[in-house]
């Protein structure tokens, strides 16, 4: 098979062209910037702007893929609301420029996975699981945009007849990843492990979200490739929620040394969710069932940032 991949130096996209790669896929990766990810992988790496039309234009057109995963994002939602415009210009421009490139190609047709936010949905006060059709109600520059990516997608597939899965991946944890819970954890831990910190601060223990590994996202994205409804809407979530507080404890277990854990005020802000959990019904339907256990995901993430130099 042969894959591009957009935004192929982020988070999933990493994870998902190390997996493509090491399956001995033919994997074309579209990075804004150079990158020395995937060593020992035969990657084809090239460096496009999704904002620049003409440059996607130019590099779909040279290439031939079976499918297309559309990850390019500006993806952080704090920095939407101090980079709206530029969050609207990778989001929405940037999925315009690729559906008009796969539109006017002119080749035989291709899939098209194209990335979600689950942060679009409205909260559920009572915690119940939310599914693909549940309402909308975004809570910051990125959820817009990308609510307004994944309608992109609904209507391009409606009215050129092109074959797009839409999907949304909720909590995912793994290496490479920052700007997290996990991530954060993390690194305050091998912090404490190595004398840098003498205690690990916390606010709320009692929020809960979905959190899944990326492998097991990174396999579910390649069963919607295999067995996905064209326009449809797949939640990529485990359907169950952990606290942060059982999230603490599991990376204490992991740490090579005593954590001691301190409730910082300071730090106890008020959060607009307690509980944010998404419905994975369609996904499982399809035979997807997530297999990393927490623990794993856990140690996984701390081995990774043992290895960062600060």
């Amino acid at each position: 098979m042969r894959y591009l991949v957009t935004g192929a130096s982020g988070f999933i996209g990493a994870h998902l062209v190390e997996r493509l790669g090491s399956d001995g896929h033919q994997v074309t990766a579209w990075c804004r910037k150079p990158s020395d990810l995937w060593p020992g992988l035969d990657i084809k790496r090239e460096n496009v702007d999704v904002c620049d039309a003409g440059a996607v234009q130019r590099a779909f057109a040279s290439g031939d893929f079976d499918v297309v995963f559309h990850l390019a994002a500006q993806s952080l939602p704090t920095r939407s609301w101090k980079q709206p415009t530029e969050t609207f210009r990778v989001n929405v421009d940037g999925t315009v420029n690729l559906l008009e490139a796969i539109r006017q190609g002119g080749k035989k047709q291709c899939r098209v996975l194209v990335a979600g936010s689950s942060g679009g949905y409205a909260s559920n006060p009572d915690g119940v699981p939310i599914g693909e059709d549940a309402h909308l109600d975004p809570s910051s520059p990125y959820a817009v945009s990308k609510i307004a990516s994944d309608q992109l997608a609904a209507l391009y597939a409606k009215a050129y007849d092109l074959d797009i899965v839409r999907f949304m991946p909720f909590f995912w944890i793994g290496t490479l990843k920052t700007g997290d819970v996990a991530s954060d954890l993390a690194r305050r831990i091998v912090a404490i492990e190595r004398g840098a910190l003498p205690r690990l601060l916390v606010g709320r223990t009692d929020t809960v979200r979905d959190i899944i590994d990326v492998s097991d996202g990174v396999a579910a994205l390649l069963l919607l490739v295999e067995k996905g409804a064209s326009a449809t809407v797949y939640n990529i979530c485990r359907g169950e929620g952990v606290t942060i507080g059982e999230l603490i404890e599991a990376f204490r277990a992991c740490a090579k040394t005593e954590i001691p854990v301190e409730l910082d005020p300071s730090l106890m802000r008020p959060v607009d969710e307690l509980v944010r959990i998404g419905d994975p019904t369609r996904l499982r339907a399809l035979g997807w069932q997530p297999v990393v256990p927490l623990a794993d995901s856990v140690d996984h993430i701390l081995d990774y940032w043992r290895g960062q130099p600060s």
